[in-house]
């Protein structure tokens, strides 16, 4: 069964693995103006989908089901809102 720290350490390991990239092209994650992580070798794409699939999944157990379901609902509403 997961737990807090090891999903937590997983997620560490993934951004381990994202910061040596990152440092070894000279890029920078200080701002959003551009795309860091979207052009990736494979092997760190699999880093870079655990970290976003592990952040969600302890935001979901920390959350606990009340308030993850109703962020679903509130996502899912968002899509049929017709502007």
């Amino acid at each position: 069964m997961a737990t807090f720290t090891s999903i937590a350490e997983n997620l560490l390991a993934h951004a381990k693995e994202l910061d040596a990239y990152v440092a070894s092209k000279g890029l920078s994650l200080d701002t959003l103006d551009h795309a860091t992580l979207t052009t990736l070798p494979a092997e760190l794409k699999k880093s870079r989908d655990g970290l976003i699939n592990g952040g969600a999944k302890i935001r979901r157990l920390a959350e606990g089901p009340e308030v993850a379901l109703q962020t679903i609902g509130l996502n899912v509403s968002v899509l049929f809102v017709h502007p």
